[in-house]
């Protein structure tokens, strides 16, 4: 990935940088608006922020953004969105109260939802991270092309089937943990609307692995049943409300979900 402080540049370096669909956000910077907006704001001549904005004057200033998109959504993302890049960078002054706290410029890097504010050396040490990573990561391509070969699709029917199961047995166990209380288990009927729900959670989030209706766990902002999100990779399990639909983490049969 590479900065520049020049639009005319934009062209070649998203050609050079394609395979980390590396771009530039097209905003005019300080220099190109002149001395005027330049005075008026504090900026840097690289800065590319429009200021005339409600948040016109945040005490900071930013220069132009080289960053690397996600190409897939995030495993505890839940809607999917791979609208915010995996890394994005841009020089950035913080200089709001100079006679205070001074003038600072890093480059802020942006991870994934996290930012890291790197001086020049350790941008040095970040991008000899990245360097000897890349080769490591084109091995990895290597085997996973390979590894794949030996892949399986899933069988939806079955893997709704093994839910239901352990939905039942979990319930059960619940029960005889708790005397007094009837276990849940589900019916055919919620092994059907299982099925339209999975259908909906699988086109708003490809990534997460099954749901099943627990009719002993309770949205806490609706009251209503839950559906219980069980991700394919991590093991940890979502919540997501029947009635209003909003997201949260969400206990074992049971228990209360907990948002």
């Amino acid at each position: 990935m590479s900065i520049v402080g020049s639009r005319a540049a934009t062209a070649p370096l998203i050609a050079q940088d394609q395979r980390a669909s590396a771009t530039i956000l097209p905003a005019l910077t300080a220099a190109e608006r002149g001395a005027e907006w330049t005075a008026k704001y504090g900026c840097t001549p690289i800065c590319v922020m429009n200021h005339t904005e409600p948040d016109n004057n945040p005490g900071w200033h930013q220069g132009p953004a080289a960053r690397c998109d996600t190409p897939a959504s995030l495993v505890c993302d839940w809607d999917g969105d791979t609208g915010e890049p995996l890394l994005a960078a841009r020089v950035t002054t913080v200089n709001g109260t100079p006679e205070v706290f001074g003038i600072t410029t890093r480059l802020w890097v942006d991870i994934a939802g996290d930012t890291m504010e790197l001086s020049v050396t350790e941008v040095d040490q970040f991008i000899a991270g990245l360097e000897g990573f890349l080769p490591q990561l084109r091995a990895l391509r290597a085997q996973l092309a390979e590894a794949t070969k030996g892949d399986i699709p899933e069988n939806t029917e079955a893997k709704i089937r093994w839910h239901a199961e352990q939905n039942t047995r979990a319930a059960r166990e619940w029960a005889e943990a708790n005397p007094g209380h009837e276990p849940s288990l589900i019916s055919e009927a919620e092994v059907a609307r299982d099925r339209e729900i999975n259908e909906e959670v699988t086109r708003r989030c490809p990534d997460i692995a099954r749901v099943t209706t627990r009719p002993t766990s309770q949205c806490t902002f609706e009251g209503g049943p839950a559906v219980v999100v069980r991700t394919g990779k991590l093991g940890n399990r979502y919540g997501l409300c029947v009635d209003c639909a909003r997201t949260m983490d969400i206990k074992w049969v049971g228990e209360a979900v907990t948002a």
